[in-house]
């Protein structure tokens, strides 16, 4: 599917010299809101960003912010320097999913 989205010239010029590709980032964006929504599991996050391996996955995490020193931030926003733990809103589908990636 395509979206068009009409945005100020001015503001296009702002945001490509920070982002660089708008289309990339914006599906980046969807993409990781979708996962930390529950609704894609680790694997379609991988095959809708195009990530194949784990390192690539790790880097993706750490440059959205979603590692911290003892592991994954909790997705949930309301304590960023917590670890997960059941109930904080992550399935445990996606805890499954999560296993093994990160080895720290």
């Amino acid at each position: 599917m395509q979206i068009a989205v009409n945005l100020p010239d001015t503001l296009v010029d702002k945001l490509e010299d920070k982002w660089g590709d708008l289309s990339r980032k914006i599906l980046k964006d969807l993409v990781l809101s979708a996962f930390r929504d529950g609704l894609i599991d680790l694997d379609e996050l991988k095959e809708m960003l195009d990530i194949g391996d784990e390192a690539g996955l790790k880097a993706f995490f750490i440059q959205n912010n979603m590692l911290h020193s003892s592991g994954l931030i909790n997705l949930s926003g309301s304590c960023a320097d917590r670890d997960f733990d059941d109930g904080l809103g992550i399935s445990d589908k996606m805890d499954d999913d999560m296993m093994g990636v990160f080895d720290e």
